[in-house]
């Protein structure tokens, strides 16, 4: 018998919790949830709840509670024991980027520099993230430890092309690492509150 992962077990506390109310009009039925089977306060739960597609329920009798719709309550169970997880370990990006060919070109770069990451786990989710990146938007979620090492080489190459000066004669090269410079010093004040002297 496999042993119950630390997801699992949350996931059939959280399925404890749930209290059955009525449908919603398409006849659909529907739960409600203290906030505090997403986290222990209202604001990082709304969150949570919300990344699942669970809602604020307004109603007296239900008193800090989040309403959603399943039917599978034990396949939602888990997905929200998932979610406050991943709540721990991603964050939102946090910008719309503007892709020029300075950017492509870097980006390229840094892709072929991965060899260099430890551990091997790191250096493959980064790839990934990398390869993916035109699709990125200010909304995706993004792992912590993967934006540290991308803040990381943008401050690099920022320091390399715009702030040594090494490219003065080559704008198209001076002002990409302008922006990369601008970029990196963005992330890290919207990342401020969990980077901390990290990135």
């Amino acid at each position: 018998m496999q042993p119950v992962t630390t997801i699992e077990q949350d996931g059939m506390d959280i399925h404890k919790q749930m209290q059955r109310i009525d449908n919603d009009v398409n006849g659909n039925p529907r739960y409600a949830l203290h906030f505090l089977a997403f986290a222990s306060d209202y604001n990082t739960a709304a969150v949570i709840a919300n990344s699942v597609g669970w809602r604020q329920y307004n109603s007296r009798s239900f008193g800090g509670c989040f309403v959603g719709q399943s039917y599978s309550t034990v396949g939602e169970s888990l997905a929200i024991a998932e979610a406050k997880v991943k709540h721990e370990t991603h964050v939102p990006f946090g910008l719309v980027w503007r892709h020029t060919r300075y950017c492509y070109s870097e980006i390229s770069n840094f892709q072929e520099c991965v060899g260099n990451i430890d551990p091997q786990d790191l250096q493959d989710r980064y790839l990934k993230f990398l390869e993916n990146f035109r699709s990125i938007t200010k909304k995706t979620l993004v792992e912590k430890d993967v934006l540290q090492m991308f803040i990381a080489d943008l401050d690099n190459r920022a320091q390399i092309d715009y702030r040594e000066d090494h490219w003065a004669d080559d704008r198209e090269i001076t002002a990409g690492g302008k922006r990369f410079d601008k970029r990196c010093r963005q992330l890290r004040e919207i990342h401020r509150e969990w980077l901390g002297g990290a990135a």
